[in-house]
């Protein structure tokens, strides 16, 4: 089991090797072909290809990935977080499963299974096979993973570890695949003589030439007269500037209910009330937990680890102090110093994990492991070779069962408490979620006084008068706002509410500090442009929106990017004049044009095709880009830059010294460049080719 646990370890990094994998498939764009047809969308969580992949599909992914995240992690439930994390992995999981084994299908890629025993006990070992059954010289162990598939075979390993090695063994087959698929394209990919000798020249060539520009600041902003059709042709010949994703602009205002001042003082009241019951209660762990909105949790504080305003007192106190009330936010807290003691800081120990061996061991033949075990250990035994023998905890195993120096927090609760309340030298057996420990406390730290806190944590909360009187107010708010001019109009004339922007996309489940707001974002992609919403309850607030922009997949309007464009029009504009202005002045030299112009002429040197600065006039890529395709000697027409209108004149060029090493050094930068490039462009063509359609929003 535990020799499984570092494969399934190691399959975690396999998957991320396939997945990144699968961004190659762009190269091969050629053999992706759209399949036809629609599919019926009830029940269908996703479209790729134009196949339907059903909410129980994707739903049984998705379970799987959640048993597998509470095996590994050994968690009985799952935070929103976790639970959010897993649905986007079982996504991406299927999408890229959906598009690598229709390119694997057309490609004719298959793993036999001679090449899969290659991989297991062959001549070519997986990487995560070697490393799981590594042995203590750093050797790969071939006995051992021999053993362990004859374990599988006469079924002497859990149902759960059978599982797990049919999975890993369909990775190792999926990353043999992508194997083959990197092999296919880097075969396919190559620079010929004639572009490695332009990607040297473009790298190494070097260029220096004189040059003047006219700066754009030379005319003022007002002198540029826009009309529709400068506007109409430059988003047409930049139309691809302006692509966007599927999102829904709302607009909206939040009424927060907060407490009233009738509110405060009842709570104050019940907690001066609390307090006597506390300073008198025999059992204060009781009390506490019976009339506190928080559960009492034991737990030994250390200076600093209380807050501000109880710890210098707690320390300082006796047993039975009471402290309070003090208000933390919203709540109003009492705090007893319930005990005090001396405790190590760290803590250095060894142990020796038990786990059943398999499936069919009963429980006396487990405690009789473990009694035979710790007798062994109690009675001399060495416990570095038991724990190398027996401990399902191979990392510490491999260096006698240390597990080193470790503070409170980081050990699970039973080893900590035999830990940190026992004395150097102790042995004793503990049980853990991952079955009994025999553990040798070997040394600790000098103990530090510790001081066992317990709390009455009363919130103030506001009722239901003062909730329904902020509710009133928003329905006024509603009935008097119920259209844009009017929603408009209210904050341009009143500043008690602060009205809010938000950009949400389909899956989005937050609103500027909202932590689900999901019912709100669903409504957004369910109504109209200029449609208002009920009023919306999220934990403290009431929330009225309505929709003040449909943005849907594709390209931008014209009319929405008119203030976006309109900087580069007006540019435009002015590059046009003064390359009209200067091509008036017929010059047949810099100094010319500088002297006409009362420009100064200014200059560069060891400029190269790879270049983007410009000495003197900065970021230049377009004017770099026409310079180093001219002639020495030869004078450019104006050329529109980033901050001007220049005119430039090459002055030298001067070629490498060794052409064929420059050749040679570009062909390896290609082809690692291509590599690196592919890896994390290819997948978006992929989905591109794919036509995803995305109906999660529909059940999430």
């Amino acid at each position: 089991m535990a020799t499984l646990e570092r494969i399934r370890n190691k399959a975690g990094l396999l998957v991320s090797i396939v997945i990144g994998a699968a961004l190659f498939a762009f190269i091969l764009g050629g053999f992706i072909k759209k399949s036809m047809g629609g599919a019926s969308r009830d029940n269908s969580i996703a479209e790729i290809y134009g196949e339907s992949i059903s909410y129980p599909e994707f739903q049984n992914k998705y379970n799987e990935m959640v048993e597998n995240y509470k095996i590994n992690y050994q968690k009985k439930n799952l935070t929103d977080a976790e639970t959010d994390k897993l649905r986007q992995e079982a996504w991406d999981y299927i999408v890229k499963e959906k598009i690598s084994s229709k390119e694997f299908e057309e490609l004719g890629l298959r793993v036999s299974a001679e090449e899969l025993t290659d991989m297991i006990i062959g001549n070519n070992i997986d990487p995560g096979i070697k490393q799981a059954f590594t042995n203590k010289q750093g050797e790969f162990d071939r006995a051992a993973i021999q053993e362990y598939l004859r374990k599988i075979k006469d079924d002497e390993v859990s149902e759960e570890d059978k599982i797990k090695w049919i999975v890993y063994k369909k990775q190792m087959s999926e990353n043999k695949k992508f194997t083959k698929y990197f092999t296919l394209i880097g075969k396919s990919c190559y620079v010929t003589k004639s572009e490695a000798k332009q990607l040297a020249l473009n790298d190494k060539e070097a260029y220096g030439f004189n040059y003047v520009y006219q700066n754009y600041t030379s005319i003022p902003d007002e002198e540029i007269k826009l009309t529709d059709e400068d506007y109409k042709k430059y988003y047409d010949e930049n139309k691809y500037r302006y692509k966007q994703e599927k999102s829904r602009a709302i607009e909206y205002v939040t009424f927060t209910v907060v407490p009233s001042k009738k509110d405060i003082k009842k709570t104050e009241e019940e907690i001066a009330e609390l307090k006597i019951g506390f300073e008198k209660a025999e059992n204060s762990i009781e009390y506490a937990n019976l009339n506190s909105s928080e559960l009492y949790q034991a737990k030994d504080y250390k200076p600093s680890e209380l807050e501000p305003q109880i710890d210098t007192l707690m320390f300082a106190a006796d047993s039975g102090f009471v402290y309070g009330p003090y208000v933390v936010g919203r709540m109003y807290k009492l705090a007893k110093l319930i005990d005090i003691k001396m405790k190590p800081d760290s803590v250095k120990a060894k142990h020796i994990l038990i786990q059943p061996t398999n499936d069919k061991m009963t429980r006396e033949q487990f405690d009789a492991l473990v009694d035979s075990i710790y007798n062994l250990v109690e009675n001399g035994g060495d416990f570095d070779e038991l724990a190398a023998q027996y401990s399902a905890d191979k990392k510490s195993a491999m260096i006698g069962g240390s597990v080193g120096w470790f503070q409170e927090g980081m050990m699970v609760a039973p080893f900590e408490k035999f830990c940190f309340e026992g004395k150097t030298g102790d042995l004793g057996k503990v049980n853990s979620q991952f079955g009994v420990h025999i553990i040798k406390i070997e040394d600790q730290s000098e103990p530090t006084k510790r001081v066992n806190v317990a709390f009455v944590v009363k919130e103030l909360d506001y009722s239901k008068a003062t909730q329904d009187s902020v509710y009133a107010r928003v329905q006024k708010f509603v009935v008097e706002n119920d259209t844009k001019e009017k929603f408009e109009k209210y904050f341009d004339d009143n500043t008690d509410l602060v009205k809010k922007v938000a950009d949400v996309k389909e899956t989005d489940k937050t609103i500027a500090g909202f932590e689900n707001a999901r019912e709100l974002v669903r409504w957004a992609y369910e109504t109209e442009e200029g449609t208002f919403s009920n009023v919306f309850t999220f934990g403290d607030n009431f929330v009225y929106a309505y929709v003040s922009k449909v943005n849907e997949k594709g390209f931008a309007k014209m009319e929405d990017v008119k203030d976006e464009m309109e900087p580069f029009i007006i540019k435009e504009k002015k590059a046009d004049k003064i390359k009209a202005e200067i091509n008036a002045l017929n010059a047949k030299s810099l100094n010319d044009i500088a002297s006409k112009l009362k420009l100064q002429v200014s200059t560069t040197s060891n400029i190269s095709f790879n270049s983007f600065s410009i000495d003197g006039a900065g970021f230049e890529p377009d004017v770099i880009a026409i310079a180093t395709s001219l002639e020495k000697d030869e004078l450019s027409k104006p050329i529109a830059g980033r901050a001007g209108v220049f005119v430039v004149n090459v002055t030298s060029i001067t070629e490498p010294e060794d052409m064929a090493k420059e050749e040679a050094t570009q062909v390896i930068n290609f082809k690692t460049g291509f590599q690196n490039q592919v890896t994390y462009k290819v997948f978006e063509a992929l989905q591109e080719n794919a036509d995803i359609k995305d109906y999660r929003s529909k059940f999430y």
